[in-house]
């Protein structure tokens, strides 16, 4: 077989790979559509089962990013990108931001003890919301008391729905009235717990002895201030707010009485001079922790005892 030139050969073969290049551009512009141009639905605000369905139909394809708005509900579609009527090239994948199904979880931030601004300010950081709040007589005026969601103390650290309305007991002073209160001895810890509560006490120092096991349980044989004054020998008047102390044991033991001076609570007292230099409140006079001595007077003599002037001889009276 007579062999071409060498010149015709670099001609067909050099024509022939501008034909395979046409026919691959061709074939790719028809496989991809290239230059062909879509417009994007719109699906923000739908629910992402509706939307997907909506874009595959349409040829495009779809990825899925989630955060979470407690105001908005589960599945709902917040932003997509590109946006709903831009035109771009078929087939583009379109991304889509939706809310959780469900709410992540945070932690309980702990407020015993801080203000309210501050106690503001935490729940905000922790995606947490305020609830209720309740306002119980206690010297820790303006300070969180208690954290509670649905009724029930919450202790820090404990994981909550994002955007959990969290109820808080805030401190608002003494009460305005000075009542006698309650015996604690012979009652189980529990049942002081509950009666402290029911009176707007504070629950102070609890001093459980050695080798008691079942605090809860265990027999409160004294308290301070005492239910009697040992000096005055009368009951003692107390404001709600003030905080009570606590000796228990799992052992009964006879009442311990503190003898070593008269109790009238500090803050008590502050808190009634306030309201009598603000014109109001009633006068609660202190009783004092120390017998006052008084030195004693020498009594004025009397008349008769008096020694009588004698009178001058030749005088006339």
């Amino acid at each position: 077989m007579k062999r071409l030139p060498f010149w015709l050969s670099l001609i067909i073969t050099f024509g022939l790979s501008i034909l395979l290049v046409i026919g691959l551009t061709y074939f790719l512009d028809t496989y991809t559509k290239h230059g062909k141009q879509t417009e994007v639905p719109t699906v923000a605000k739908k629910n992402l089962k509706e939307a997907i369905k909506l874009l595959e139909s349409k040829g495009f394809s779809v990825q899925v990013d989630s955060t979470y708005r407690d105001s908005l509900p589960p599945l709902y579609i917040i932003k997509q990108f590109p946006e709903g009527g831009e035109m771009v090239k078929f087939g583009r994948t379109i991304q889509l931001i939706v809310n959780k199904a469900n709410p992540p979880v945070v932690e309980m931030p702990p407020l015993l003890g801080v203000s309210v601004s501050s106690a503001l300010q935490y729940l905000q950081r922790s995606n947490l919301k305020l609830g209720d709040t309740i306002f119980k007589p206690d010297f820790a005026i303006g300070r969180i008391l208690q954290q509670m969601v649905n009724g029930k103390d919450v202790a820090p650290g404990t994981l909550l729905p994002f955007g959990t309305k969290v109820t808080l007991v805030i401190g608002n002073g003494y009460g305005d009235i000075l009542y006698d209160y309650r015996d604690f001895y012979g009652m189980t810890l529990k049942q002081a717990y509950i009666l402290l509560d029911s009176l707007g006490l504070s629950r102070g120092a609890i001093v459980v002895d050695k080798g008691t096991k079942d605090s809860l349980n265990a027999l409160v044989y004294k308290q301070y201030p005492p239910h009697i004054d040992p000096i005055s020998k009368q009951p003692t008047l107390i404001r709600q707010g003030n905080i009570v102390d606590l000796w228990v044991s799992n052992i009964p033991k006879p009442r311990e009485i503190d003898t070593t001076s008269n109790f009238v609570e500090d803050a008590v007292l502050e808190d009634a001079k306030a309201k009598d230099g603000a014109g109001g409140g009633v006068p609660v006079k202190k009783k004092s922790t120390n017998p006052k001595i008084t030195p004693a007077k020498p009594d004025a003599a009397k008349p008769e005892d008096q020694p009588k002037p004698t009178p001058n001889k030749g005088e006339d009276y």
